[in-house]
């Protein structure tokens, strides 16, 4: 795993990795030279937020001398120049060495004029105890839809969705067949109607809220309530969708098709 992989990550597993310490972002206005830090970026770099003013130049020089070429210089930032992603060595106030997998984007105008920069970072020092946290995070996830139907997802802008492994177990369909076409779980007389109103949404990549009646695999049929936003970088680029799932019986009890 390294910083790429972050942009498929649950909200959850996000807050975890942060909170542990191993990862964090910061983005930086390029018109108004405004720099912002999360909290994890600060404990990642092992400084104090309450005494340190976040700076591109900061994060450069806290890196291995013979790294420094890997990233882009401010300089080069102002000038669009950014370097995608890097491998290098983090020497930390207290002498402590991290490996950090860094991921960095411009943000540009419709004229190609450089508007901002952001950028996450993952410590892979130990890719061991991340593997585990990312492990524990899937069984959640899983868990959830097993236990309650409820379940995240993303849709790229290839319109492949990202469903978790039990969504197919729950239906009885498999996963290849759900993440191609999510339709097929929505109960046939209700199928065409829904999956014609869902994809509306896509070319003007407008919100989407629905019902839909799904069969699962033990032949009962729920009411779910599907959910879906578009997402957009700092440049206004369509990135794909996000969204919820979630039953909506107020008994819990399985409904008439």
């Amino acid at each position: 795993m390294d910083a790429a992989d972050l942009k498929s990550c649950s909200e959850g597993f996000l807050r975890t990795i942060e909170d542990q310490g191993i990862a964090g972002g910061w983005r930086w206005s390029i018109a108004s030279g405004e720099q912002v830090w999360s909290p994890g970026f600060f404990r990642l770099l092992g400084l104090d937020p309450r005494s340190t003013v976040p700076d591109y130049g900061l994060l450069l020089a806290m890196l291995h001398p013979d790294d420094r070429a890997q990233l882009a210089s401010a300089g080069e930032i102002r000038q669009g120049v950014v370097s995608p992603s890097a491998l290098v060595r983090l020497i930390r106030p207290d002498g402590g060495m991290r490996i950090l997998s860094l991921l960095s984007e411009l943000g540009v105008s419709p004229e190609g004029r450089p508007l901002s920069a952001r950028g996450v970072a993952l410590d892979v020092t130990d890719r061991e105890r991340l593997r585990q946290i990312h492990a524990a995070e899937q069984r959640r996830r899983q868990a959830l839809y097993l236990t309650s139907y409820a379940t995240t997802y993303s849709v790229g802008t290839d319109r492949i969705h990202d469903f978790p492994l039990e969504m197919a177990q729950v239906h009885g369909f498999s996963l290849q067949e759900i993440t191609l076409n999510p339709f097929v779980m929505v109960v046939p007389h209700q199928r065409e109607a829904f999956r014609e109103r869902a994809l509306r949404v896509h070319e003007p990549q407008a919100r989407f809220q629905g019902t839909s009646l799904e069969r699962l695999a033990n032949g009962e049929v729920w009411r779910f309530r599907i959910i879906g936003v578009p997402l957009w970088d700092e440049a206004g680029r369509y990135r794909g969708r996000a969204g919820m799932k979630y039953p909506i019986q107020e008994s819990g009890a399985a409904v008439d098709a």
